[in-house]
């Protein structure tokens, strides 16, 4: 079994939002961060349709 949980999530954002969206995922990323077992938490957007944004998270598993 892993010691890791892992995850990908998606966010997807109506038409002119891209910029909105994009500043407040990034108000998550310190407090993300900061939380215990937290190995990885990064954001993108992503290049060819501004207004998705994919999520890469890592996290120690918690017995």
């Amino acid at each position: 079994m892993s010691s890791e949980i892992r995850v990908i999530a998606v966010v997807q954002g109506k038409p002119g939002a891209a910029d909105a969206i994009q500043q407040a995922l990034l108000r998550c990323v310190a407090p993300s961060r900061a939380e215990t077992g937290c190995l990885l938490y990064t954001p993108r957007r992503d290049l060819d349709r501004t207004e998705r944004f994919v999520f890469f998270e890592r996290s120690a598993r918690r017995a």
